[in-house]
C-alpha cells in the first residue's frame, strides 16, 4: 500500500513547455517591434511626441464653429474695422478664408492680421475684396486684332 502511494506522488510531473515557449517568443517580438518603433529611424519625434500625449494629456481640439466665432469676435472688436461685415469660411481640415468687403488696401491688410492673429494654430486665407479696385468692370480695349 505504501509504495503505490509512493509512485503516485513521488512521481515528477513533465508540464510542456512549447505553451510557455511560444509566448516568451511572443512577448519578445512585440517588445522589439515596439522599441524599434519608438528608437528607430525617425523615434526621436515619435518619442517626443509620446511624452507629450502622457505629460499634458488629451485635449480635446477647439470646434471649427468655436474659432471661427473667436476671429469675428476679434474682427468686430478692432475700430478702424468698425462698420465692416466679414465672413470665415472653414476649408478643408484646419483653414479658413476669411471673405468680405473692405473700403482700402490698408484695411484689408489690417483685418488679415488681426484674424491670422486671433487664430494663429490655423491658416488664413486672404478673400477680402476692395471697394473701387474688385467691383469694377474690366477695361475694354477696341483694336483691329482679333483675340483669341
Amino acid at each position: 500500500m505504501q509504495l503505490g502511494l509512493t509512485r503516485r506522488f513521488g512521481r515528477k510531473r513533465h508540464r510542456p513547455l512549447g505553451p510557455w515557449a511560444l509566448l516568451g517568443f511572443g512577448a519578445g517580438l512585440a517588445a522589439g517591434f515596439v522599441i524599434g518603433e519608438l528608437f528607430g529611424t525617425g523615434g526621436g519625434r515619435r518619442v517626443k511626441r509620446l511624452v507629450r500625449t502622457l505629460v499634458d494629456g488629451r485635449k480635446k481640439p477647439e470646434s471649427r464653429s468655436a474659432l471661427a466665432q473667436r476671429g469675428l469676435d476679434a474682427l468686430s472688436a478692432d475700430v478702424r474695422l468698425a462698420g465692416e461685415a466679414f465672413e470665415l469660411l472653414a476649408v478643408g481640415r484646419t483653414g479658413f478664408e476669411l471673405h468680405g468687403w473692405v473700403a482700402d488696401r490698408a484695411t484689408r491688410g489690417v483685418a488679415i492680421r488681426i484674424a491670422r492673429e486671433a487664430l494663429a494654430a490655423v491658416s488664413v486665407v486672404n478673400c477680402l475684396l476692395v471697394r473701387g479696385e474688385d467691383d469694377a468692370p474690366p477695361p475694354l480695349t477696341l483694336d483691329d486684332k482679333l483675340n483669341v
